[in-house]
């Protein structure tokens, strides 16, 4: 993850379709086994197999950057915690999306604010902008789509009421095995960008 992507336009938040992948995983299935059922069953309800092989291939790469031990967590665990759990394995593999969150949503759940105000999400992007060749090469619409789908992630795990202002701030909750899985991982500062700093000091 070293460089900024527009990808998360394209595969979006896919919370259920991961959860049924993990699900494969867990009880056994290779990773090629699991692509093959998803493709054969077509588990993900697609009309496109070359969309579910994306999402597919997404969602491993998302699953790969979480601690192999968490896995069931997210395949039969508790649902608000896997959805935490995903968001964070979001953050692992989409470096923009995880700056987004570090700059502007961690900050706002140190602050204890209410909301996620459109004058911070707007001046981070303008930032990304001014910072990133490739970022300022990005047409106006792609930034639109991707804050879009960067709020609309935070709306799905359940950390924002809604995509649209005024939405007001959920603070997420992940038990204390679970955060010590993740800490010792070395994924501390992906948690505190989904859940703020208290949990990692």
């Amino acid at each position: 993850m070293s460089t900024y992507s527009a990808g998360m336009m394209s595969v979006p938040y896919l919370f259920i379709e991961t959860q049924n992948t993990a699900r494969l995983l867990v009880d056994g299935l290779s990773v090629q086994e699991a692509k093959e059922k998803v493709l054969s069953d077509n588990l993900y309800q697609m009309n496109s197999a070359y969309r579910a092989e994306r999402y597919f291939n997404a969602i491993v790469k998302r699953l790969k950057a979480l601690p192999s031990d968490l896995l069931p967590s997210i395949a039969q665990g508790d649902v608000a915690q896997a959805k935490l759990l995903l968001v964070v394995a979001i953050a692992c593999t989409d470096l923009l999306f995880f700056e987004f969150l570090h700059q502007v949503f961690r900050p706002a759940l140190n602050m204890g604010s209410k909301t996620l105000d459109n004058a911070d999400i707007n001046l981070f992007f303008y930032q990304k902008r001014r910072e990133s060749v490739l970022v300022a090469g990005w047409a106006d619409s792609t930034i639109r789509k991707l804050r879009s789908s960067f709020l609309s992630v935070l709306s799905g795990a359940g950390l924002l009421n809604r995509t649209r202002a005024p939405r007001t701030i959920i603070p997420g909750y992940l038990p204390e095995s679970i955060i010590k899985q993740l800490i010792d991982a070395g994924l501390s500062p992906y948690l505190a960008s989904v859940l703020g700093d208290a949990y990692v000091s």
